[in-house]
């Protein structure tokens, strides 16, 4: 009993270092929800990353999940960091059943801005984006949606162990900026429903994210991706993506069959997280990754 005290306690003072409703925040800005699921050590490297290389965004809704106490008190070294970030947390136990309404107050209730973003805690932005340019074009085209985690550098598939994915064809839209088709070519390319950071207007994904079913992140995009759409619709992305997923490891249990490097545990980033380090986004500046999701060995510092 007294780890479940100490549990809802922890999950007390995360309300507490975050208002309960979101602020209002400039015209055109962008909202940021992101996934993170005992992943303290992504989710540091990922706001980190957000915060050194994106503008214009609105507010940052974290919507979490813990499975024990250690990683519910790394989860709150996290937000001191990151103070203005609007925490939501899943209790473990009803985690599959919670998800989807608390996701649904989230986008529906609490978000304020007209754009949203939604992301996994595995992801690093890698260079610099500007949300509200990312709407300008959005606005101009009437594309589904700004896809960060594409671009011309992206010619292989490291989730179905593809190393030749024929790029569609572009138009070019901007200087640095291209549209294509959905329907012209494969994975990742034909697949406009991700959470891997695209910038949507938000009454885009508010109807699939109410009516579906749903349990978690891969189960949610998932279903949006089974949803029928118009396959003749557009996608924008930059000529070099802005993102990596780092499939450092596998902690969902939906897709247990996803590839993943599996080169730490939950537990040994915990441990590293405790110790102090974090993961250097530095050295991920520019990344010249080939695919969404890039094997890659991440370098450790020490955080002051």
């Amino acid at each position: 009993m007294e780890n479940i005290y100490t549990t809802w306690a922890l999950f007390l003072m995360v309300s507490l270092y975050n208002p309960l409703f979101s602020t209002p925040t400039m015209a055109g800005s962008t909202d940021i929800v992101v996934f993170s699921y005992d992943r303290p050590m992504q989710l540091f490297a990922f706001l980190e990353s957000v915060k050194t290389y994106i503008k214009g965004t609105g507010n940052i809704f974290v919507l979490m999940r813990a499975s024990n106490d250690h990683y519910a008190r790394a989860y709150q070294e996290v937000y001191k960091k990151f103070s203005d970030v609007i925490v939501s947390t899943q209790n473990n136990a009803t985690a599959h059943s919670d998800f989807k309404p608390i996701l649904c107050d989230i986008v529906e209730n609490k978000s304020r801005q007209d754009y949203i973003v939604f992301a996994t805690d595995d992801i690093i932005i890698c260079d610099d984006v500007d949300l509200q340019d990312c709407v300008k074009h959005l606005e101009n085209t009437k594309a589904t949606g700004f896809y960060l985690r594409l671009g011309k550098n992206i010619t292989a598939h490291y989730i179905a162990n593809k190393t030749n994915v024929p790029l569609p064809a572009f138009q070019p839209i901007a200087p640095g900026i291209l549209k294509w088709q959905f329907n012209e070519t494969a994975r990742p390319w034909s697949y406009p429903n991700s959470v891997d950071m695209t910038v949507f207007k938000k009454a885009y994904p508010l109807t699939a994210i109410k009516k579906l079913a749903y349990k978690a992140p891969n189960s949610f995009e998932r279903e949006w991706h089974n949803k029928p759409r118009n396959r003749k619709a557009c996608g924008l992305c930059y000529e070099h993506s802005k993102i990596v997923n780092i499939p450092l490891n596998l902690v969902q249990t939906e897709d247990t069959q996803n590839k993943n490097m599996a080169l730490f545990s939950a537990d040994d980033l915990l441990k590293l997280f405790n110790a102090g380090f974090r993961i250097d986004i530095k050295k991920l500046h520019q990344f010249d990754n080939n695919s969404v999701h890039s094997p890659y060995e991440p370098s450790f510092i020490k955080h002051n």
